[in-house]
């Protein structure tokens, strides 16, 4: 038998509806997921463009390629308005925006191009946001590709001086050390991330260079940009766009309940395989669970991976896997069963336990972000595998080699 075979329940995202994505085992739709998310929502396609998804839509996201991957992600909210229109909303400070300059990340013919004015000073654009919580860490962004400037700064005045971060657009690069991060889509776009740690004050002023310090524009040379985002948070989720007010993207929920015939009660395995490019501070896992306070938890808090095991309102396992792991794509499983417990992480046992019991019969699966709360997982996943068995450590290694 193969392990295809063994397998009570197999997720690849790939087939999906309003509300539900679609297992390829069992066939007759016992084992497809739940899902919800009431409001629209953004994500990179199979083409690389970013186009915008329906309320209940689920997300088969494509960011860097290769295969698709379930998009699950917290509540957010782009506070910076006309996030794609510079000639609404911001104050330009000698640039010249265009309208309908390129194509833009979603395909469209409607990116613009800021230039920097035939003028000495300073060249910019900016916004004024109040509203953001003190001492919250928050993320700026914004798309951009070069043209004949291909230097962008983006900067957020918090109370704590000025802070820029400068991105390359001809090779990619930046000099913002763990404050920045960008993201290649293709066609000469990048998504420019500039990390802050907290904010000192509720007005925050993010800026837009074309060329830092007191320089000579000449009326014609610039660069293109699209989407840009100011969410409150530690790391960057996926484009919220913008008009004249804030928008909110209301978080992913896959709960899917009553499935207990596919989960193994006695003994099982749960496998899954996920995409992780930032540090979620809150625990990150999926869930074997039932009523009551029974279950077992696998993935991340932070930057390790960890397990936990609920009986009867008893934590009797509260493990750390590994330190950070940092990121990457990850496959992981845990194995259970009376006084044979295991876990591998890519192909590796990096925990087993010989003296702990079995679990109490479980009917959910559960992606959350915080134990015992139903939350998005916030990790891209990839795939995800139940067993009614406790597979063998044999199994387990050639499971989880990436």
């Amino acid at each position: 038998m193969s392990l295809y075979d063994d397998a009570s329940l197999i997720v690849y995202p790939s087939g999906y509806k309003a509300s539900k994505i679609y297992a390829q085992k069992p066939v007759n739709g016992t084992g497809d997921l739940t899902f919800t998310r009431a409001s629209t929502a953004t994500r990179v396609n199979e083409s690389g463009l970013v186009e915008s998804v329906a309320t209940n839509i689920p997300r088969i996201d494509f960011t860097g390629g290769g295969c698709g991957s379930l998009l699950l992600e917290t509540q957010r909210t782009n506070t910076v308005l006309s996030n794609s229109d510079y000639t609404a909303s911001w104050s330009l400070v000698n640039v010249i925006p265009t309208a309908n300059a390129t194509t833009s990340p979603n395909g469209n013919n409607d990116a613009q191009k800021l230039t920097s004015a035939n003028t000495f000073g300073q060249h910019y654009i900016r916004q004024i946001l109040g509203g953001h919580t003190v001492g919250a860490p928050h993320v700026f962004s914004c798309f951009a590709k070069a043209a004949e400037l291909d230097i962008l700064s983006l900067r957020l005045v918090n109370g704590g001086g000025p802070t820029y971060v400068n991105f390359d657009l001809t090779n990619g690069t930046h000099d913002g050390g763990a404050n920045g991060k960008m993201i290649g889509l293709g066609n000469g776009w990048y998504r420019c991330i500039s990390y802050h740690a907290s904010s000192t004050s509720v007005t925050l002023y993010p800026y837009i260079y074309t060329k830092v310090g007191n320089t000579q524009g000449d009326g014609v040379s610039g660069f293109y940009v699209y989407g840009a985002q100011l969410e409150e948070g530690s790391y960057e989720t996926s484009l919220i766009n913008t008009s004249s007010t804030t928008v909110t993207r209301v978080q992913d929920v896959s709960d899917t309940v009553g499935i207990g015939s596919l989960i193994g009660a006695a003994e099982g395995t749960l496998q899954f395989k996920f995409k992780k490019s930032k540090i979620i501070t809150d625990y990150a896992v999926i869930s074997l669970a039932s009523a009551g306070s029974n279950g077992i938890l696998l993935g991340t808090q932070g930057d390790d991976l960890r397990l936990l095991f609920y009986k009867a309102g008893a934590l009797l396992l509260n493990i750390t896997l590994a330190t950070s792991i940092g990121n990457g794509t990850f496959n992981v499983a845990v194995a259970y069963k009376l006084n044979d417990w295991s876990v591998f992480l890519d192909g590796v046992e990096v925990y087993s336990n010989t003296s702990v019991a079995a679990p109490n019969a479980h009917t959910d699966l559960r992606f959350l972000n915080r134990v015992g709360s139903l939350y998005s997982f916030n990790y891209p996943v990839q795939e995800l595998t139940l067993f009614t068995t406790r597979l063998t450590n044999t199994q387990l290694a050639a499971l989880t080699t990436i």
